[in-house]
C-alpha cells in the first residue's frame, strides 16, 4: 500500500529551516522563542521594572520581529473594539 503524503493542516505554519550555514547561526525555533519571551516578560511583569503596557507592547514587538508571529497576526489585537475603548478611556481621562 501506498503511503499517502502527509501534508500540514493549512492553519498551522512551519518554520522555514536555514539553507545557508550563515542561517544556521541564527535560526532559533519558534517555541524557543515564544517561551522565552513568555519568560521575560512574566520577569519584569513581576519585578515591575516596567510598565505593564510598554511591557506588552515589547512582546508584540519581539514576536512579530522574530517571525514568531506574522505582523498581521501580532497586530490584529489592537483592532478589537475593547481595546479601542479602553485606548479612548485613557485618553480622555475617564
Amino acid at each position: 500500500m501506498d503511503a499517502a503524503p502527509q501534508v500540514s493542516p493549512p492553519n498551522q505554519r512551519v518554520a522555514p529551516k536555514p539553507t545557508l550555514p550563515s542561517e544556521a547561526l541564527f535560526y532559533v525555533d519558534g517555541q524557543v522563542v515564544v517561551l522565552a519571551t513568555l519568560a521575560v516578560s512574566l520577569l519584569l511583569f513581576v519585578t515591575d521594572t516596567l510598565r505593564y503596557d510598554l511591557v506588552a507592547v515589547l512582546v508584540v514587538l519581539v514576536l512579530s520581529a522574530t517571525r514568531a508571529l506574522d505582523p498581521r497576526e501580532a497586530f490584529a489585537g489592537f483592532a478589537d473594539p475593547a481595546v479601542v475603548l479602553i485606548a479612548s478611556m485613557y485618553v480622555f481621562g475617564l
